[in-house]
């Protein structure tokens, strides 16, 4: 849960913990956010968000998984327009 997670993250843990801990708490986090948020700010925050996971997430991939990472997110956009 939250607690758990918080702990993992207030005593450091590894690298490789923080990114875990961060990948279940992000999708959380922008999901009680973005209702919030007027459209104008909504947009501008969606889209710097995508841009960085468009950015960032394919860094270091192969090829095939290059392909693979961006069929799974254009799945997603296409799923849900």
């Amino acid at each position: 849960g939250m607690q758990g997670m918080m702990g993992e993250w207030m005593g450091g843990g590894s690298g490789t913990g923080m990114s875990d801990m961060m990948s279940r708490m992000m999708p959380m986090c922008i999901g009680m956010m973005m209702p919030d948020m007027d459209a104008e700010k909504r947009t501008e925050t969606a889209v710097g968000i995508l841009s960085a996971i468009v950015e960032k997430g394919a860094e270091g991939l192969s090829e095939e998984q290059r392909k693979s990472f961006f069929e799974a997110l254009d799945g997603a956009l296409k799923s849900k327009a």
